[in-house]
């Protein structure tokens, strides 16, 4: 019995040092492509307007993804991100197209990534309005501001036909994270008319986030931004801070915490946090393995785990709000 256990562990030893899986084949890295949307809608645009749209091809994986961006339809140009790429682990590009028909029709395309990715899909259509037609958007631009992934906020406004004739509309979100939950898709607006129009900004990741939601041929356009946060200091890092650090260093739970750490106080010239920078705030790297000075926090332990540190970075990382 011994004997077989030796073995076994003998047996063992080369699969753990040679990178091999447990059948005994190498373990090679692979890639893994994440496309930020399947499909380009450009709504309708007038003949000879010229309207861009955007996706971006991430490499969630640990291989290099290769693939080829390219399309071949009348009324679309590659504006930037086209040809051969090669991604690494993490890595990302985006893929700005153009949509500029020459004349009234449907334009469907498709948007080839290479055999590593799947293709995007494209529409559009060309028209023009009638003479007479006038449209009016009552607000064509909203900043939702931050807004924690998962969460929607709305925002309404209204277009409306100030003109003698028929408007033709149609109102198409131009990315994923901004969509149009009232008055989308193609409408005739009468003389007189109206149609309200719904924008939901759903963030489901952190960063700033800006777009653009066409109304239709020769109408106003409306700009949206937000920026999606994925942690909120009212929520996650005062209570945090009042819970870990609260005992030794009062000041982190008291009720005026996030003006002490983000401004300059009587021991540090700079404040405990700078927005937007992890690395350059003292609050994080004294939290780290690493620390700017003296030794890590909580002193003696137990010290944070990588989630709690990657908690507090996000949250420096999106702007160090008060939120």
């Amino acid at each position: 019995m011994h004997f077989r256990l030796r073995l076994s562990i003998l047996l063992a030893v080369p699969l753990v040092f040679t990178g091999c899986s447990d059948l005994g084949e190498v373990v090679k890295p692979m890639p893994q492509s994440q496309i930020s949307a399947n499909a380009l809608d450009f709504g309708t645009v007038a003949v000879s307007q010229s309207v861009t749209r955007s996706i971006s091809i991430t490499n969630s994986g640990t291989g290099t993804l290769t693939g080829t961006a390219s399309l071949s339809c009348a009324g679309y140009s590659l504006v930037s991100g086209g040809g051969a790429f090669a991604l690494g682990g993490g890595q990302s590009r985006a893929i700005v197209v153009a949509f500029a028909p020459a004349s009234v029709g449907v334009y469907p395309c498709t948007l080839d990534l290479g055999p590593n990715a799947s293709a995007v899909a494209i529409s559009g259509e060309a028209a023009l309005q009638q003479p007479g037609a006038n449209p009016l958007v009552l607000q064509t631009s909203f900043a939702f501001g931050p807004l924690r992934t998962g969460q929607t906020a709305l925002a309404t406004t209204e277009v409306i036909n100030t003109g003698t004739a028929p408007l033709l509309v149609n109102v198409v979100s131009g990315c994923g994270a901004f969509q149009v939950i009232r008055g989308g898709g193609s409408a005739q607006i009468a003389p007189g008319g109206s149609v309200a129009v719904s924008i939901a900004f759903s963030p489901t990741a952190s960063g700033p986030i800006s777009c653009v939601v066409e109304v239709g041929p020769q109408c106003p356009t409306i700009n949206v931004s937000g920026t999606g946060i994925t942690a909120s200091f009212d929520d996650d890092i005062r209570p945090f801070f009042a819970g870990r650090c609260g005992n030794c260093h009062f000041y982190l739970a008291d009720a005026n915490i996030y003006t002490y750490i983000t401004s300059p106080n009587f021991f540090f010239i700079e404040p405990l946090v700078k927005e937007f920078d992890p690395d350059g705030s003292i609050l994080y790297r004294k939290l780290t393995p690493t620390p700017p000075f003296g030794s890590r926090m909580p002193q003696g332990g137990p010290f944070l785990t990588a989630a709690e540190l990657d908690l507090i970075r996000r949250w420096i990382a999106e702007g160090a709000l008060d939120n």
